[in-house]
């Protein structure tokens, strides 16, 4: 067991603290073997939720279907089908699928990773969406200039803020895109 020491102060405003453990976070995956794609697509989180607050859904969709995926989220090349994009260009257009399989409209927290350092999404370090009841929101999404090969997976966070036990076994919980390997 590798122990890990944490040592930093959040800032006192702080409303969500979320811990992410990202397993082999340099491993690049080159090929589209799903055994080791879901093995790297899981990764472990902690959130800590202080304090409730409203966000604004900043990040809206081009296109809400009730097509079910089977993932909750995912990248594509394309607006529909869902083959998971493994590799990407620089700069290239993609499309982020989010699918709610709850029976209650879910609000969500999106932020992107490369390796273990966080990037943004469309230009923002943290992304809010809300996606109605059994249903899949379909996002155009810009990857990320790289100069070298980087892994890149959006992590989503359901019920952001929310302290309320309504939301539990959600509002500990994480979902996570296959890593995709962006090139220049």
């Amino acid at each position: 067991m590798k122990k890990i020491k944490l040592d930093f102060e959040p800032p006192s405003n702080f409303s969500e603290l979320s811990f992410i453990i990202i397993p082999e976070p340099d491993y690049k995956q080159e090929s589209s073997n799903l055994d080791i794609a879901s093995g790297l697509q899981e990764n472990f989180t902690l959130r800590f939720i202080r304090k409730s607050r409203d966000e604004k859904e900043d990040l809206k969709p081009k296109k809400i279907t009730d097509e079910l995926t089977g993932e909750q989220v995912f990248l594509t090349s394309n607006k529909t089908g869902n083959k998971i994009l493994f590799k990407s260009k620089s700069n290239q257009k993609a499309y982020l699928q989010i699918f709610n399989s709850h029976d209650t409209n879910l609000d969500y927290a999106l932020v992107a990773l490369s390796g273990t350092e966080q990037r943004s999404v469309n230009g923002k370090p943290v992304s809010f969406t809300s996606v109605k009841e059994n249903a899949t929101n379909i996002y155009e999404i810009d990857m990320p200039k790289v100069e070298d090969k980087e892994n890149y997976q959006i992590v989503l966070f359901p019920t952001p803020y929310k302290t309320s036990t309504m939301y539990e076994g959600l509002n500990n919980t994480s979902d996570s895109t296959f890593r995709t390997v962006i090139t220049p």
